[in-house]
């Protein structure tokens, strides 16, 4: 059994909503300590001399690290982890960096279909496929806009095709 794999564009879509996470990130960093150094005197409850802008450097250091760290290394894992397989019977997710996860859907227990763009998805041509059962909803990500296509397709035909069988 072949998994179908997350297409390259899908890791610099990962890059990229990463990178506008880190500028958030920092963007709030410096707006709390800004709010700080102007609304609260610390030097009333706090005994000794404390840098708040050196201690909001290191802590913006820190996060510019580990944001370093995911923007190299966990496109390459997620390419590498993630994976769906599609057969006549049954849909077939793998998922999970950390913890992975297997979820198997048959095609008879599928009831409804979703589409879902996001909008740096749609510079990247990136879209992702929710399947919804009795269950509950699996999630098909990073799929780009062939992928999609042909999944839906299909998926919409083996429902329509199991429909006919049991009516």
């Amino acid at each position: 059994m072949r998994y179908n794999k997350i297409p390259n564009e899908a890791k610099w879509y990962i890059r990229c909503v990463k990178v506008l996470i880190y500028f958030i990130i920092v963007t709030f960093l410096y707006i709390l300590k800004i709010v700080i150094i102007r609304f609260f005197p610390l030097e009333k409850y706090i005994p000794f001399n404390i840098d708040i802008s050196l201690i909001f450097k290191i802590v913006v250091t820190i996060v510019t690290s580990i944001m370093c760290i995911l923007i190299i290394f966990l496109p390459r894992l997620i390419h590498k982890n993630y994976g769906f397989y599609t057969d006549k019977y049954f849909f077939k997710i793998k998922s999970g960096v950390v913890f992975k996860t297997i979820s198997i859907v048959l095609v008879k227990d599928v009831s409804k279909i979703s589409l879902k763009k996001k909008m740096i998805g749609r510079i990247f041509g990136i879209s992702s496929i929710t399947i919804s059962t009795s269950a509950g909803n699996i999630k098909i990500n990073y799929l780009d806009n062939k992928k999609r296509e042909a999944l839906f397709n299909y998926i919409t035909y083996a429902m329509k095709k199991y429909g006919e069988k049991n009516v």
